[in-house]
């Protein structure tokens, strides 16, 4: 299996985390102490079907949303075909492909050892920036999505008394839960559609990043039980389940990835996926260093004729256009030092201005279209005082950043 260069890390709280993502394949968290959404460029490889992780932190438009709804808010996560809705009862999550399903899986019951207590059965609801919180008393629930999907994290505020596992008990609706083939985790398969969500890959560690011994178990067709062996834990602890497409293993099984190194991804609002770095060939299509991967045809092909050097960043403004910034001269032929734009409709590359004299490695696109790119450059077009390693690009010129 193909394989990429991008890792994404995941973010600590304040009191015991019980996260679980709803999402394909998105890499482990680590330690609790590492900021959120930290992206990481690394020489060492991960697996070709958790690229889509990586684009975590690229994506716009409103496949990876969250807004406040008159009952509470919603969240969308396209590229998984995955909404879910937030309200006073909790999460319901919507299976948003053509055979569609609704399933809830919601904390009940909390305690430890035979010292369980009832959860209340509704909270109230709170959107802040990109954070969705369904507040109850004893426990507080957490959403956030990206395009590893929907995340749901729950947050215990103290430890609770008595001897014995700390336990969470779940109560699931819409779908039954089974034991797997590989007896790990738990699959949980949608009434009426029969999509199959996995429900599995339990990762614990403490404050101090300590790994803590976890069990996820099936206790019924409708209920799924979380132990965690805490008695030499620091709190705050996190329990990371993950929630991913049982039958998906990767782009699709019969076409091959990128034949070198991917290092970086970005997608769109359709869900499509752009990949950028050291690759010639992409599937069986020659791409030259940066390629799309279709979700509709199951497809790779190439954006023009490529680049003549590497891709290091990706990033998509909120018209849909691709800029692609690395240590290339050209891009699709035309001259553009190290920063390119790709125009989805038109099919072409343009430069943005005279481009920057050094390698870029980063790009990022606020929501008025202004681009910001950082690298070794220590000029960018015409506003070199200034413009040492950092600029913006208004769509006209290039100005310094402090």
């Amino acid at each position: 299996m193909r394989r990429s260069v991008i890792s994404v890390v995941g973010v600590p709280t304040a009191t015991i985390a019980i996260g679980l993502g709803l999402f394909f394949m998105a890499p482990r968290r680590p330690a609790a102490n590492v900021p959120e959404s930290t992206p990481v460029s690394s020489s060492i490889p991960i697996q070709f079907n958790e690229i889509d992780a990586a684009a975590k932190t690229q994506s716009t438009g409103d496949g990876l949303s969250i807004e406040a709804t008159s009952t509470g808010a919603r969240l969308r996560a396209t590229f998984q075909k995955l909404e879910a809705n937030v309200t006073a009862d909790g999460l319901s999550v919507v299976s948003t492909s053509s055979a569609g399903g609704t399933l809830t899986l919601r904390a009940d019951r909390v305690g430890r050892g035979h010292v369980i207590r009832s959860l209340a059965a509704t909270g109230t609801v709170t959107v802040r920036d990109n954070l969705v919180t369904f507040a109850r008393p004893g426990v507080q629930e957490e959403f956030s999505t990206g395009v590893d999907g929907v995340r749901q994290d729950f947050v215990i505020a103290e430890r609770p008394a008595g001897e014995g596992a700390l336990a969470l008990e779940l109560a699931l609706a819409g779908a039954t839960a089974s034991r797997p083939k590989s007896a790990v985790g738990a699959t949980l398969t949608l009434a009426g559609s029969g999509r199959a969500l996995a429900y599995s890959r339990l990762h614990v560690v403490d404050a101090n990043g300590a790994t803590l011994i976890a069990r996820l178990d099936v206790l019924a067709g409708n209920r799924l039980g979380i132990e965690v062996d805490d008695a030499r834990a620091v709190y705050p602890v996190r329990i990371d389940p993950t929630f991913s497409d049982a039958q998906w293993i990767s782009m699709n099984p019969d076409v091959a990835g990128a034949d070198a190194t991917v290092r970086a991804s970005a997608t769109d609002a359709a869900g499509n996926v752009y990949i950028g770095g050291d690759f010639l060939v992409a599937g069986s299509t020659v791409v030259n260093r940066i390629a799309k991967w279709d979700v509709a045809t199951s497809t790779w092909s190439a954006l023009g004729s490529g680049m003549n050097g590497v891709v290091n960043a990706l990033a998509i403004g909120s018209n849909g256009a691709l800029y692609a910034v690395g240590a290339f001269t050209t891009a699709g032929g035309v001259p553009a030092n190290r920063v390119a734009r790709w125009d989805p409709i038109s099919s072409t590359w343009s430069a943005l201005g005279a481009g920057t004299t050094g390698a870029a490695t980063a790009v990022a696109v606020d929501s008025t279209g202004n681009v910001y790119v950082g690298g070794t450059g220590t000029s960018f077009g015409n506003a070199t005082p200034g413009t040492m390693r950092i600029a913006k690009w208004n769509g006209i010129a290039w100005s310094p950043l402090g």
